[in-house]
């Protein structure tokens, strides 16, 4: 992992901000992720969600995603 700065940690709960019923756990960081668009330098946080017995699989959330959906419960 580079030397860029994390908002959020592994284990973190966050919940989205529109449906409180909704709620992820971080579980793996990447500073490196090819998405979409090509190569991001942007953090993605691999989450499960809870409550769902980690159906679907994990899912990678861009950092500024978080930001703007979701809100943190606990660290």
């Amino acid at each position: 992992m580079n030397n860029k700065l994390q908002k959020y940690k592994i284990g973190d709960i966050i919940q989205h901000k529109e449906d409180e019923t909704f709620k992820r756990k971080i579980i793996c960081i990447f500073d490196n992720f090819y998405d979409e668009t090509g190569y991001s330098t942007e953090i993605y946080y691999q989450t499960i969600i809870i409550e769902n017995n980690n159906i679907p699989p994990p899912t990678p959330i861009k950092e500024s995603s978080i930001d703007e959906y979701y809100k943190i419960l606990s660290s």
